[in-house]
Formats: C-alpha cells, sequence, structure tokens
C-alpha cells in the first residue's frame, strides 16, 4: 500500500486550485487588501478582552492571569488536527500518557492529567467525575473552535477544585460568526497505516427576535500512531491497529434573548493493549461517553446589577470496558447535578463586584456489579452519594495604581471537608509596556474514585506566585516574559501494583516546581510568527519519590524541562500561505532508568483559501517531518513497567472545508 493514500487526489484538487489562482493572478491587487494568511493582527490580538481569569473583560495585557489566547484563524492558518496540537504550541504545557493508551498534558512540569486542568467547552466541565481526567487525541473538533483561552496557571478560585494547575476554555463559534452552515472533512494517512479520517459540520443563525441557534456534529476515526510499543517486560505490539481514536460529538445551543441552553453529547474511544504496562493479550477499547444539559441566564435587576441562575445536569460513563477477561473491565455511571447562583454588581465604572454559591450532587454506581478487572466497590455498596457546596466573591477595583482583583472561594464536600482559596492581582497597561503580579492558591479535589480507592484522602493545596511584564515594540514586534512558582502540599499521588491487580491514591508531602516562559510576537510585511520558550525546575520542591528523576533532581518523571515553539505564518499568494511549525522539547525521563532523547516535531500546512469556489479552502499538511519518535511518557510512578507510547509519526494530511452563508 502506498504510504501516503491521498495521492489519487492530489491532482484533482490541485487543478481546480491552479485554474482558480490562474484566474486571480490576472486581478491585480488593491493597495489596501489585508493578507488572508496573517497569523494575528498584533494591536488587535493584544487589545482583544477576554472573560476567562474575571467576570469582567479585560484586554489580554490586563487581565488578572497568565493568559494564552488562540483563535479560530490561528487554528485554521496552522494547520492543527486537534486539540493536542494546539495545546502543545502553549508555553509550559507538554504531553503525557497515563494507562490504557490514555494522553493528556502537564503544565508547568507537573503532570496534570487528573483534576489538575479543567477543560471548558462552552463553559460545559468536560473533566470526567470519576477520576476527574480528560483524554487527548483526535478527540474534540479544531474546525468548530471560535477562541482556545488558557489560564497558564490557578483558576480554583473561580472555578473549583479542577482548575488547579491551569483553565483550558474553549468557545465554538457562535450563530453570529456562523450565519450559515460550515463543513470539514481531513484524512490522514500515516506511512503504513490510518492516521484519521474526520468529518464537522456545524450550522448558526442569528434572528432580530432574539432568538439564535447553533448545531454541530463531529465524528472520525483515527489511530494514535504506527509505531511499535515494546514493555519493560520485553511484550509488544504494532500500534497501527491497536490505539484507535474514535470521537462523535453532537452539540446544540439556543439563546433567547439573555437565556441560553445548551445540550451537549460527547462519546470517545480509546483502543489500546498497553493497558498499565505490560502488554493485553488483545484489543481492549476504553469509552468515554458523556451527556450534559445546561440551562442559565441573565436577570437584569437594575441596569448595573444582574443576578446568573444555571442548573447543569451531567451523566456520563468513563472509563467503561466490558471485555471481562481483561484487567481493565470497569463499568460505572456518574451523574451530577448542579446549581449556581451568582450577582453581579458593576458598581460604578470601575469597580465591581461577582458574589455567589454553587452546589452539586454526585451519583456513582457499579452498572455491572462484579468486582474484577479494575472495577471496585464503593466501600461494601454498589453505589455513593457525595454532596458539596461553595461560596465564592470576587472585586474588581480599577485603580490610579492599576487594576486590582481580590477573590476567594470557600468550599465544603460531605466527604473531605472545606477548602478555602484566595487570589489577589494586581495588573497595569503604561502604554506599550504592563506588568502583572499575581498571587493565587489552588486546589485539587479528589475525584470520586480517588476517595474509593484512597485512605483518607484529603485535597491537594497549591500556592502559585507569578509575575509578567511585556513591551510592545512598535505596531510590529511584542515580548513578554514570565516568572512562576508552584508549590503543591498534601499532593494526591497516583501508584498501581500490576501484581496485586490494584490501584491506590494518597497524599505525599509537597511537589512544585518553578521557571519562566517567554513569547515573542512577530507582525512582519513578509511573515507573522510566535515563538516561545518555557523552562521549569523543582528548585528542591519535590519530594514524591514517584515523581523523582534519580540523579536529576531539578526535573519531574516525564516532564521537559526546556520547550521552544515556533508558528509561522508566509503568506505566498493572495489566499496561499504557508504556516510552518516547531515543537522542539528537551529530554523527558522516564521509569526505571530509561528516557526519551531530545525531540524535534516540525510541521508545515499549505492552505489555500477560496480554491476554486468561495468559501472552499483546500489545505494540505506534512507533519513531523524528521519522523521523531514523539513518544509519551508517563509522568509517575519512576518504577512503573509503563514504557513510552509511541506517537504520532510522520504523516500527511488533506483537509477540505467549506462555508456557505445563510442569505
Amino acid at each position: 500500500m502506498n504510504p501516503f493514500h491521498l495521492k489519487p487526489l492530489f491532482p484533482l484538487v490541485l487543478g481546480v486550485c491552479w485554474v482558480s489562482l490562474s484566474v486571480k493572478a490576472q486581478t491585480p491587487v488593491s493597495s489596501d487588501d489585508d493578507s488572508a494568511f496573517a497569523l494575528f493582527k498584533l494591536n488587535d490580538a493584544l487589545n482583544a478582552e477576554t472573560q476567562v481569569a474575571s467576570e469582567k473583560a479585560k484586554s489580554l495585557r490586563e487581565s488578572p492571569g497568565i493568559i494564552t489566547v488562540i483563535t479560530h484563524d490561528d487554528i485554521v492558518r496552522s494547520g492543527a488536527r486537534d486539540l493536542l496540537d494546539v495545546l502543545l504550541r502553549v508555553p509550559g504545557f507538554a504531553p503525557g500518557v497515563d494507562v490504557q493508551g490514555v494522553v493528556d498534558v502537564g503544565v508547568r512540569g507537573n503532570w496534570a492529567h487528573e483534576g489538575k486542568v479543567l477543560l471548558l467547552w462552552d463553559g460545559l466541565e468536560l473533566n470526567e467525575n470519576l477520576y476527574s481526567t480528560l483524554q487527548l487525541g483526535n478527540h474534540y473538533p479544531v474546525d468548530q473552535i471560535e477562541t482556545v483561552e488558557v489560564i497558564r496557571g490557578p483558576g480554583s478560585a473561580v472555578y473549583g477544585g479542577y482548575a488547579e494547575l491551569a483553565v483550558i476554555n474553549v468557545h465554538t463559534r457562535s450563530a453570529k460568526s456562523l450565519n450559515g452552515v460550515a463543513a470539514s472533512a481531513q484524512y490522514g494517512q500515516f506511512p503504513r497505516g490510518l492516521a484519521q479520517r474526520d468529518v464537522s459540520v456545524m450550522g448558526g443563525k442569528a434572528f432580530d427576535s432574539g432568538v439564535s441557534f447553533t448545531a454541530s456534529v463531529f465524528a472520525g476515526q483515527g489511530n494514535r500512531s504506527a509505531g511499535v510499543y515494546e514493555g519493560s517486560d520485553g511484550s509488544r505490539f504494532v500500534t497501527t491497529h491497536d490505539s484507535a481514536l474514535n470521537p462523535l460529538q453532537v452539540n446544540l445551543g439556543v439563546t433567547y434573548q439573555d437565556f441560553r441552553l445548551r445540550l451537549f453529547y460527547d462519546q470517545y474511544s480509546v483502543g489500546s493493549r498497553d493497558a498499565y504496562g505490560s502488554v493485553d493479550r488483545e484489543d481492549t477499547v476504553l469509552d468515554f461517553a458523556t451527556f450534559i444539559a445546561d440551562a442559565q441566564g441573565d436577570i437584569h435587576l437594575t441596569p448595573h446589577l444582574k443576578l446568573v441562575p444555571r442548573l447543569t445536569f451531567n451523566t456520563e460513563k468513563p472509563w467503561e470496558t466490558m471485555n471481562d477477561r481483561s484487567v481493565q473491565f470497569y463499568r460505572k455511571r456518574a451523574n451530577r447535578t448542579s446549581v449556581r447562583l451568582a450577582l453581579v454588581d458593576d458598581i460604578t465604572e470601575t469597580l465591581s463586584l461577582n458574589v455567589g454559591f454553587q452546589g452539586y450532587e454526585d451519583h456513582a454506581f457499579l452498572i455491572d456489579p462484579r468486582v474484577i478487572g479494575s472495577q471496585l466497590h464503593f466501600g461494601e455498596s454498589t453505589r455513593v452519594d457525595y454532596l458539596d457546596g461553595a461560596a465564592f466573591a470576587e472585586v474588581l477595583w480599577d485603580t490610579v495604581l492599576g487594576n486590582l482583583t481580590v477573590g476567594a472561594r470557600y468550599e465544603l464536600h460531605s466527604q473531605f471537608g472545606g477548602s478555602f482559596v484566595p487570589r489577589a492581582a494586581l495588573t497595569k497597561l503604561l502604554g506599550h509596556f504592563h506588568f502583572k503580579l499575581l498571587y493565587s492558591q489552588a486546589y485539587r479535589a479528589p475525584g470520586i474514585e480517588d476517595i474509593n480507592n484512597g485512605v483518607g484522602i484529603r485535597p491537594e493545596r497549591t500556592t502559585v506566585y507569578e509575575v509578567e511584564a511585556g513591551y510592545q515594540f512598535g505596531d510590529r514586534v511584542f515580548f513578554s516574559a514570565n516568572g512562576f512558582d508552584t508549590t503543591i502540599r498534601d499532593a494526591i499521588v497516583y501508584t498501581y501494583d500490576e501484581g496485586a491487580g490494584g490501584e491506590t491514591y494518597l497524599n505525599e508531602r509537597r511537589t512544585g516546581t518553578r521557571g519562566v516562559e517567554g513569547d515573542l510576537k512577530l507582525d512582519l510585511q513578509v511573515l507573522t510568527a510566535d515563538l516561545t520558550y518555557s523552562f521549569y525546575a523543582t528548585g528542591g520542591k519535590n519530594q514524591v519519590a514517584h515523581y523523582a528523576v534519580p540523579g536529576v533532581p531539578q526535573a519531574l518523571l516525564g516532564m521537559p524541562q526546556h520547550k521552544w515553539t515556533a508558528n509561522v505564518n508566509v503568506p505566498l499568494w493572495r489566499t496561499l500561505g504557508l504556516n510552518l511549525t516547531a515543537v522542539l522539547m528537551s529530554e523527558r525521563f522516564a521509569a526505571k532508568g530509561t528516557s526519551v532523547p531530545f525531540t524535534s516535531l516540525f510541521d508545515a500546512y499549505l492552505l489555500y483559501r477560496d480554491c476554486g469556489l468561495k468559501g472552499l479552502d483546500v489545505g494540505l499538511g506534512v507533519y513531523n517531518l524528521l519522523n521523531q519518535s514523539n513518544a509519551y511518557v508517563q509522568p509517575y510512578a519512576s518504577d512503573s513497567p509503563h514504557a513510552p507510547l509511541p506517537g504520532p509519526g510522520r504523516s500527511l494530511l488533506l483537509r477540505l472545508a467549506y462555508a456557505h452563508p445563510f442569505g
């Protein structure tokens, strides 16, 4: 089989595009014609407002957090295949593997998989509620994204216990921005197997009456890689047919004036044989199924005072494995009903107050009562219930000295008690210069299975100090740098004894990191570029043996100490552009003294917009040009039998996208 099955399509696609390009070449370019391929307009990017770090919208440089914002155009022009591609270009984010083929990210050197980074999708929490995890890789439809806002730091005071180290806030395209139908299809090929084939369809319309709707569907098939997994016991398997990543997602939104309703369904399947380290005898499929219904609104009591009620119901079956011959067998359901009530008062133009209450009830039970594989009862019962309540408050005051944000959250859980986390921030914009001084406390709330598999488990507590400074050099260059110091106490640590067939959670004393991150943005006439660097070291904080790297005390298991990214966009002709991406990671240390060497991931993506037809975009990309091993390391358990999991090797991708506006 030819390694690139897209080859028969190339003459047809390129032929249509060449005819279109020839016609456009005869049309003179006006002096005010903007390139369709500028990665960002520097002033627009810096002045765009965000609410991800506070209730009141602030520009990126004034917002009380260290924030990265990635727009729809950024994603489309870069050729990002999925959300994992997008996050790898964020400073401080790096990939890792848990067990059973599931991949997630670490933040600033700290593994963030279980309840330490919050993913919001149109305001919905997508961390599953049994283990609090996320699952990345051909999962979320990036073509449907309007913006990705990433807080590279704590968000617990605002969002609760899943936002300990970072927040990923995704907004899909609104009815106003769509005003029609948008569809895309992408096909990717490894030299020896399928990489991915996905289809996305989205539509939206806003009416003068105040009614608007959006509806989207995303479905696909894929594979993590085409490499070979080699367990530490000598067992091995080829991942081409045993690393499936198959998504199905439906997202419906309806708005009437200030009231919003959203229905969301997500079904994601992961194929794996790596289990907990040694190779399982056959491919086992993990299913993650989630349904969320969410209703909220704004009730304006006065022109400056509003009440924001919200009701959310979430039901899910994560980590479901129905193969009862596998150690991975697991069938449980978790339901969460959440009520939130906030009062937002713009007291004056410079003073705002946001106070409220949030409560939820968790209910989990065994679908299959058998205690086999990874499945255990909840104590002596097949079901369990927990209650949680939280009060929060935030004051934003724009003063002569700067924008001051002070807030706190107190949360009381029926099983592990209370958690109190304050935050304070001072930000100031002085012409082209800005600075930020940030202090936050945060916590990781133990998930249902953390409590079930732990002994006296309690929340881990985190304290983070951050400082940022940036300067805009005219209209073409912007540079910012930040430093951070993160200390995690009572760290919740996961261990698995494959011989005994059991997993355990326990609190260890302390871990954490400190380091720096830098971002250089260039908006030049011949190209635009975004260059970043991030570094962390333990600074003597780590006292968790499971995270330690023998002989390298400044590093933590699985996470690169140094990371560089570059995203360069070059307009070639009118609507034809080339995007070059590089992600470089220093050595990542694995279990039992092994490591993954310095990794250089280079991608090239050619995008032709309005290819022969208004609204038709054609993209062609080559990923991992050097065919680096790109393995994912397990960032915990230094004595784990789990070897690095092969990641995507070199692949070729063809993407077609079409947008048709309503009349």
